[in-house]
């Protein structure tokens, strides 16, 4: 105890020293989140309908499909295949991807395929900045296939044009079933990131001063530092403050296709900065409020009548923080928005955002809770009501 009283003292007494040593704690932190963080997932937010197959295609046949995508770093696209027979085979096949009639990777895939369907992901160089290009996957069945292929095929008719079988067009509703994928790591997340602000990297280091330097001016106030040129620890904890809590919603965020024009990650960053900042904000409220409720209490309970009002009061009182909590639980909690794919609906998407709300088990325990206590308050109110005009009458 004599310890952490002498700590707190310290603290206490080297308030720049202290904001100095947690904002390179912050730093790091970041840096060490940031080095093992990768966003691994595909770029469109639905997986692709494998209806049917295209094929029998033997050795030197192909299947192509034009596809865009609306984020950057494309470094992979991902196709569906079955072969002839019973057990699984090796199957060669030449993957090409192609902008108009030039070549821009090229790459040859041995995948084990079998009578079910099998995803077959092409990992390819980097493409940087796809946004805006039309680009054509080609898969040709390589020579020293033994069986048979068959390609996949989808009817949402999301992707440009049809597919194209050995130079052949089909029906525009019917495409190939693909998926552009994304695997980047560290700087390339960020650029991805800052990609979905309006002026790239400059709009990212914009938008983290004016959340830093929000964050600092809270922190400083809730410390009590002095103003001046002693600012300078809190300005740079403020700002690390808001870069680790960036880079946490990176990693949230790494399953998502596209994160940076998702639904999650900015919401998910000014959520979590609005709470700090309501931390804070409640910190420096609680000794005025500390004092204001104490005497509000002792004049309140000077007032009640007898151990019943005492009672319904402090149901009242359990009542409000069970509801606090559940409304808490439900921001942290909350449903996310579900994206789902409609066929014959030229891939548009249907947002569901307001199914399920309380879907959740912390949000939806603890609203039940919360519903649970307003009955008991009710209940005793009633039951008050009652005895009194019982006992008025007597």
């Amino acid at each position: 105890m004599r310890v952490l009283a002498g700590y707190l003292k310290w603290l206490s007494e080297h308030r720049a020293g202290t904001a100095s040593g947690l904002a390179v704690g912050a730093i790091l932190a970041s840096l060490v989140l940031l080095w093992g963080l990768t966003w691994n997932a595909p770029m469109y937010s639905s997986t692709p309908e494998t209806l049917f197959g295209i094929g029998p295609l033997a050795s030197g046949e192909s299947v192509e499909q034009e596809f865009e995508v609306a984020g950057l770093f494309l470094t992979g696209v991902e196709f569906f295949a079955r072969v002839d027979g019973v057990a699984d085979s090796a199957t060669p096949f030449v993957a090409r991807l192609r902008e108009g009639e030039t070549i821009v990777r090229e790459g040859r895939i041995e995948a084990r395929v079998g009578t079910d369907i099998r995803a077959i992901r092409w990992d390819f160089g980097a493409v940087t900045d796809p946004v805006g290009r039309r680009f054509r996957l080609q898969v040709v069945v390589d020579k020293g296939a033994t069986r048979s292929a068959y390609l996949m095929a989808s009817l949402t008719d999301k992707l440009p044009g049809s597919v194209v079988t050995n130079g052949i067009p089909g029906d525009r509703h019917i495409d190939l079933a693909l998926q552009p994928w994304r695997k980047i790591q560290r700087l390339d997340i960020l650029a991805a990131t800052a990609g979905g602000l309006p002026g790239g990297f400059a709009g990212l280091a914009v938008l983290l001063l004016v959340v830093g330097l929000g964050m600092a001016y809270l922190i400083a106030a809730m410390v009590r530092a002095p103003a001046g040129p002693g600012m300078a620890p809190w300005l740079g904890l403020g700002l690390s403050v808001a870069v680790l809590v960036l880079v946490v919603e990176m990693h949230r965020s790494a399953d998502l296709a596209l994160p940076e024009t998702s639904f999650r990650l900015w919401p998910g960053f000014f959520r979590t900065v609005g709470l700090l900042a309501t931390a804070m904000i409640g910190a420096m409220a609680a000794e005025p409020a500390r004092n204001v409720m104490g005497n509000v209490g002792r004049e309140f309970l000077g007032r009640l009548d007898g151990g019943r009002e005492k009672l319904v009061a402090g149901l009242v009182v359990v009542a409000v923080l069970a509801s606090l909590v559940a409304g808490l639980a439900y921001a942290l909690d909350g449903s996310d928005i579900v994206f789902v794919e409609v066929a014959g609906s030229s891939g548009d998407r249907v947002v569901q955002g307001a199914v399920g709300l309380l879907g959740h088990e912390p949000a939806r325990v603890s609203s039940m809770l919360a519903a649970v206590f307003w009955l008991v308050v009710g209940a005793a109110v009633l039951v008050h009501r009652i005895a009194a005009h019982r006992h008025g009458s007597g």
